[in-house]
């Protein structure tokens, strides 16, 4: 069911689907079987507060959250990174 949200100009936009608050723009699970969620920012684009949040949360399943600014260039020279396993790319991921 779509639900009702105000935006901060006092318009209405009906929602669906939404996983949750501060949940990444896109979620999936490489092939190696790990978690893994995008943020994608435009310009110098910061993480909110629950962005945040999700990002400790999934760091903290062994996930894989990465912040891209210039997100098609970004997520190529990061392939083998995200591509990698739990424990193949520890703390080298941060956005």
């Amino acid at each position: 069911m779509a639900t009702p949200r105000k935006r901060r100009d006092g318009t209405t936009v009906w929602c669906k689907g939404a996983l949750l608050s501060g949940a990444a723009d896109i979620i999936a699970c490489n092939p190696a079987g790990r978690f893994l969620a995008v943020e994608c920012k435009t310009g110098t684009g910061k993480l909110s507060p629950a962005q945040r949040r999700f990002q400790r949360n999934v760091e903290a399943a062994n996930g894989v959250m990465v912040v891209v600014h210039d997100t098609v260039d970004e997520l190529l020279r990061r392939r083998d990174e995200l591509l990698a396993g739990p424990g193949e790319a520890e703390g080298v991921l941060r956005g």
